[in-house]
């Protein structure tokens, strides 16, 4: 919710573009996973790290957990304090970030495809509000705030690339699934 601030510091009315090229970036490295799991059809990513990391396979899965952690940690503050500032005022943020552990934490007990039943059950419902969102705020857009385009110079870009990585942090969880 804050990255349209976060970027116009460094990129001013760019940060679309940054949005872009963030965007490019990690399906390039989607495809660069595709193509490594297409290299060792029928082995999962644990089975692959060890393979090809070989002594270096323990170590890399410590810092691999000590990443998720920290990267968990990070998602379930954030989230608390949104639902703080915009639903639950009142709430102490402990009990907030502790009811999202313990309902993530009883999702995550069950195998892949009870996550992907959920997701057929939530997608629909994100997908029909944000349809309805930018159906409704179409009428009132002004176009001429994207202007002027590419007045940003290329070091503010990659600047602001830097900014935008953090929106797509730990889409990398998607290679245990």
């Amino acid at each position: 919710l804050a990255l349209p601030n976060t970027l116009a510091d460094p990129v001013g009315n760019n940060g679309w573009i940054v949005l872009i090229i963030t965007g490019a970036l990690f399906i390039g490295l989607f495809v660069l996973y595709d193509q490594i799991f297409k290299l060792y059809p029928g082995k999962d990513f644990f089975e692959i790290v060890k393979e090809t990391l070989g002594f270096f396979y323990y170590p890399s899965l410590m810092i691999m957990f000590i990443y998720f952690i920290l990267t968990a940690a990070i998602v379930a503050r954030i989230l608390g304090e949104l639902m703080k500032i915009f639903l639950l005022q009142s709430t102490p943020i402990g009990v907030i970030v502790l009811v999202f552990i313990i309902a993530c934490s009883y999702l995550t007990s069950y195998e892949i495809d009870s996550i992907g039943r959920l997701g057929y059950f939530i997608y629909p419902i994100i997908i029909v509000f944000t349809i309805f969102i930018v159906v409704m705020s179409l009428p009132k857009a002004d176009f001429t705030n994207l202007l002027p385009v590419l007045q940003t110079d290329t070091k503010s870009i990659i600047k602001g690339v830097g900014v935008a990585l953090f929106s797509f942090y730990g889409i990398e969880i998607s290679l245990f699934a």
